[in-house]
């Protein structure tokens, strides 16, 4: 069965940037060795071998960036390490919170420095629930998840970190169809140069957000929110619909 090509949105000498679907992982685990993951994704997309420079939470959606050049993995490895890359994501939360109003959570995360900048976006007082554009620092397991359920404001869908009871209204209420988090914007100086990607919100998160009256505010102080695939992206709701064969991977060139 052909797969739908998951979205180009930058690419460069020795790597690509493409936009991650939510309930893909990033690359295969012993425990799912059977599902679908980008990196083969990826890879049956362009042809040739590839390998992921960091990874997307599997519920999570957004900017992926891959190597295809063998010789420039560790130099883009270290250039996403670089204190001046610029990642930043969107981050729908539990709680009303003053719009404008940042934060520096710096809170060490299993025992390693853990730095995440946290500015709201628009915000809403019924339902509690506010748009936290978030720049981490620093590259931490659940990184975003974590520190924004440590201030008291969860993202909503977080089955691990969140708010059981709260993620069900949401889910009764509302349709809340997976975690509310988004790899929305990837700057960094990259071996050949600068590189710069936005990915749209996936239509899941942008349905629910449009529903809200804080979405309309969320665009006017982040225009672009208001950007879309040019073609729809592949399965923009729920979990996806093929599965890898239990086989061996045919060797590439």
């Amino acid at each position: 069965m052909a797969r739908v090509p998951l979205p180009l949105l930058a690419e460069g000498q020795g790597w690509l940037i493409v936009g991650k679907p939510p309930q893909l992982l990033t690359h295969k685990t012993a425990m799912s060795s059977d599902r679908i993951a980008a990196l083969q994704w990826v890879r049956d997309q362009i042809g040739c071998r590839v390998a992921p420079i960091h990874r997307l939470d599997r519920p999570a959606s957004g900017c992926l960036l891959f190597s295809t050049d063998p010789d420039l993995t560790g130099e883009l490895h270290a250039a996403l390490r670089h204190p001046d890359t610029f990642k930043l994501y969107l981050a729908m939360v539990r709680g009303e919170i003053a719009v404008g109003a940042s934060t520096v959570i710096d809170r060490a995360l299993d025992g390693k420095e853990s730095v995440t900048e946290a500015t709201v976006l628009a915000s809403m007082a019924e339902p509690r629930c506010s748009l936290v554009a978030c720049r981490i620092r620093t590259g931490r397991f659940h990184q975003v998840r974590r520190h924004l359920a440590g201030i008291g404001h969860p993202i909503l869908g977080d089955s691990k970190h969140g708010d059981t009871r709260v993620n069900r209204w949401w889910r009764e209420e509302h349709g809340l169809p997976r975690l509310m988090l988004h790899g929305f914007r990837l700057e960094a100086a990259l071996p050949d140069g600068p590189a710069k990607a936005c990915c749209p919100l996936w239509p899941d998160m942008r349905e629910l957000l449009s529903q809200l009256p804080l979405f309309e505010q969320a665009v006017e102080r982040e225009p672009d929110l208001a950007r879309t695939f040019p073609t729809p992206p592949p399965w923009p709701h729920g979990e996806p619909t093929v599965s890898e064969p239990k086989t061996e991977e045919p060797a590439l060139p």
